[in-house]
């Protein structure tokens, strides 16, 4: 005997990220709206640092490893972090005076740390341009007010351009608006760092790696 029922077909799409690793020196430049809104776009990493500048001058303290299920914020809050929250509040000051701390070292001229991007790949060890990032979820910013989010991997980013930097006309890539940063997503070897993993590098992938040393 023949029973009537309901199926149902689910379809999933997996639509490849547009974000990604730069292939030579002549790719697009990649621009990143850091301030403006309530939400300035950008995470409060080191709750110990008082302010946006402190932060981009200095980096992050804490450790923060990839969120793979953990509710948003943590709580007790562990020795290593897969929750971020947001910075609020425009700072459009803040983010020139961080960067400019944290690239030039307390020099304002160009020659202190020039834009090196028509090198790529080749960069000089040290350059204070390649900048590691925390990857969050697509739409992060959209909203209001405070927010904590899961950390979804670790980028590296080397930057051509920002909003109040003393290359602006002098080698550096323009920005259309105040508060606007400018460059290109590199693939970053960590060899310093002994790390914990046992996975090899995906040198195609957009992010961050550190060499293991396997046997």
């Amino acid at each position: 005997m023949q029973t009537s029922c309901t199926h149902n077909m689910v379809v999933r799409i997996g639509v490849k990220g547009s974000l990604q690793n730069a292939r030579d020196k002549n790719d697009p430049v990649v621009e990143l709206r850091v301030v403006g809104g309530s939400q300035n776009q950008s995470l409060d990493c080191d709750p110990a640092q008082s302010n946006l500048r402190t932060e981009l001058q200095n980096g992050c303290t804490p450790t923060y490893g990839v969120n793979n299920g953990v509710a948003c914020p943590e709580s007790p809050t562990p020795s290593v972090l897969h929750c971020v929250p947001l910075q609020t509040g425009s700072s459009v000051g803040q983010l020139r005076q961080g960067l400019n701390d944290r690239v030039f070292r307390g020099s304002n001229t160009c020659s202190a740390a020039p834009n090196n991007w028509s090198s790529y790949p080749n960069l000089p060890s040290g350059d204070p341009r390649i900048v590691q990032l925390i990857l969050t979820p697509f739409g992060t910013f959209q909203g209001s007010g405070n927010e904590s989010l899961p950390v979804l991997g670790f980028a590296t980013f080397y930057l051509t351009g920002w909003d109040g930097s003393p290359c602006q006309g002098q080698g550096d890539d323009p920005v259309s608006d105040k508060g606007d940063v400018v460059g290109h997503f590199i693939k970053y070897i960590d060899t310093l760092n002994p790390g914990s993993g046992s996975a090899p590098c995906d040198f195609s992938a957009l992010g961050s790696c550190t060499a293991v040393m396997t046997r």
